[in-house]
């Protein structure tokens, strides 16, 4: 597996194998819960910490309805969760229909408003052009 990463602003690359790289957090994950102190809350090292804050964050919780406060740990929920992570790399996590969707919603809000204001369809139309902007494309 080639992980990529950044240590004081400087990329890297890294190939480590599987098996390892398991072996290696398994330990790291052992080491960090015999330091943790429920007195102090304290996460050493910052790698179970990581877990909510890199591979299953907060918006990939809600996007798959995982109220982990309340749930507690849910296996199916928590690989849900990272699929919906790795949406990103078709364009920020949103698709093109969802920013198109976005988009109609917030032209038709804009639209209805200079209506309300008098406007006739078309001159509302063309207002609302001008403040939506460009409607997202598919890229080619």
């Amino acid at each position: 597996m080639t992980i990529k990463g950044k240590s004081d602003k400087v990329g890297f690359k890294v190939n480590v194998d599987t098996e390892t790289l398991m072996a290696f957090l398994t330990v790291v994950l052992e080491k960090a819960n015999l330091e943790y102190d429920d007195e102090l809350a304290t996460s050493p090292g910052g790698l179970p910490t990581a877990i909510f804050t890199c591979i299953v964050p907060a918006s990939a919780r809600e996007a798959v309805e995982w109220d982990i406060q309340s749930e507690g740990w849910n296996q199916e929920k928590a690989l849900a969760a990272f699929e919906h992570r790795l949406e990103r790399k078709s364009g920020g996590g949103f698709s093109i229909e969802t920013r198109q969707a976005a988009w109609d919603k917030k032209f038709a809000s804009i639209k209805a408003d200079f209506m309300d204001l008098g406007a006739s369809e078309e001159k509302a139309t063309e207002k609302a052009m001008q403040h939506a902007g460009k409607r997202p494309e598919a890229k080619a």
